[in-house]
């Protein structure tokens, strides 16, 4: 008895067609785990970046200061300066 009355008796063609139900459910599994290693290896290549959009940069006489500011001071002193020199 290598495998069985039930494979000994059937041959291996038509097993594979007695339950195509359970074949297609093999094979959309495959399917799916192929889909989620795919998934998973692009999601390591994905770093999220924190930006800061804006925050306390400094506080002057009970005045709070924000990088917006600042950077909004920084641009209009760069384009004095390029246009100035």
């Amino acid at each position: 008895m290598s495998g069985g009355v039930f494979r000994d008796a059937v041959p291996r063609r038509e097993r594979l067609t007695m339950f195509p139900e359970a074949v297609h459910s093999l094979h959309s599994m495959k399917v799916i785990c192929i889909i989620a290693v795919i998934a998973g290896f692009f999601s390591c290549l994905y770093e999220p970046r924190a930006e800061l959009v804006n925050g306390i940069e400094a506080i002057v006489d009970d005045s709070v200061i924000t990088y917006y500011e600042v950077s909004a001071r920084n641009e209009q002193t760069y384009e004095t300066l390029a246009r100035d020199y």
